[in-house]
């Protein structure tokens, strides 16, 4: 049960429950919100205008009036998070989020490979002519960012389906990223402390050897991993909670999709892609990533003159990726060592060093226009 709130802080709560879908209605969540506020306001002593509540309950059916609803619609919905991670709430403050609804599992596709998004579905997820008008993950990652900026005593109960990904890295989010679907928006262009300086992406960090020590010594960038396997990006994220870097951010999902759908032209200072898996079953050939999209996507979102820094271990592969950027068209240049000259190396580099194995590195160098 939540604490009561004390004379040092305010509590907030946001109430959520859809039963009237228009498809695959539901019963019971709109009770459950009731189950919940008699709990708040009865027991634990919460001022009915300290909750948000938003129900669409189906018609006929009686329900809690203590606290005033509105429907649970998206744009409703967003803008109680919008409120939770504004000036209303203060460090210290406790905020207590529960919703109750379907939760979905869209594909979510561009010129690269598909993948799947979790989401909340608010009651006027179909009620748009262009698709699911849903909550996603991420949006719901940036806003629960935005209250534990405001203040850490945050709860949340999700009571979905599909709701995993919800609450995934988010003390990690960046606080300025607000990825908006069908929009390009640059996922980081501000770190922990709200400065804007200039943007390096390392693309598939593994267990962060590079990237956690890149951050540690180059302050004066925003440094974002993009890592699609989510042991690993926690791996980097604990180590990021133990020592804080505010210039550094961790993002689990595919990389090829995030930069295909949502980092702006001209947007990117450099790229960091080292030993990318080199896939040699031919059936799953189709998983590597410098091919003609990719590269064209990296050129499009690269500064002028930004670069494109790449090593790896396997001759052929090196040699492939070169024709592909060349034909991008980036300016390459095969180097003799790692560049930038004295980077940190990659847990994958000590080891095929140690290993002996001969390494290959590349600067690949956007045209200034």
């Amino acid at each position: 049960m939540p604490e009561a709130q004390t004379a040092e802080s305010t509590f907030h709560a946001l109430l959520i429950g859809v039963d009237a879908y228009t498809v695959k209605p539901l019963h019971g969540c709109v009770n459950d919100i009731d189950a919940i506020q008699r709990i708040l306001v009865d027991q634990a002593g919460i001022p009915p205008e300290r909750i948000t509540r938003l129900t669409s309950p189906h018609p006929d059916i009686p329900h809690e009036t203590t606290v005033p609803s509105a429907p649970a619609t998206l744009a409703n919905i967003r803008a109680a998070f919008d409120a939770l991670g504004s000036e209303r709430v203060a460090p210290g403050d406790q905020v207590f989020i529960y919703y109750a609804g379907h939760g979905g599992r869209q594909q979510v596709t561009a010129e690269m490979p598909t993948m799947h998004r979790e989401s909340l579905l608010p009651a006027d997820f179909n009620a748009g002519s262009s698709g699911w008008d849903v909550f996603y993950d991420f949006q719901f990652n940036a806003a629960l960012s935005r209250i534990i900026a405001r203040t850490r005593s945050v709860s949340v109960i999700l009571d979905c389906c599909h709701s995993s990904g919800a609450t995934r890295d988010v003390l990690f989010v960046p606080s300025e990223a607000v990825i908006q679907t069908g929009k390009r928006t640059l996922v980081m262009v501000a770190a922990g402390d709200g400065r804007f300086r200039p943007v390096e992406v390392e693309i598939g960090c593994g267990k962060g050897a590079f990237l956690l020590e890149y951050a540690r010594v180059t302050p004066e960038r925003n440094l974002l991993g993009i890592e699609n396997q989510p042991r690993w990006s926690r791996w980097i994220a604990e180590r990021v909670a133990r020592t804080p870097m505010p210039n550094m951010r961790v993002l689990c999902a595919d990389a090829a999709l995030v930069i295909a759908r949502f980092v702006r032209d001209d947007s990117v200072r450099a790229y960091h892609l080292y030993f990318p898996d080199p896939w040699w079953k031919r059936r799953h050939q189709k998983r590597r990533l410098v091919g003609p999209d990719f590269a064209a996507e990296l050129l499009r979102t690269l500064e002028p003159g930004g670069t494109l820094h790449v090593a790896t271990d396997v001759g052929a592969r090196f040699d492939a990726m070169l024709a592909e950027l060349a034909q991008a068209p980036f300016a390459t240049r095969i180097e003799s060592g790692p560049t930038p000259i004295g980077r940190p190396l990659t847990n994958f580099e000590r080891k095929y060093r140690t290993e002996g194995r001969i390494l290959h590195y590349a600067t690949a160098t956007k045209p200034k226009r």
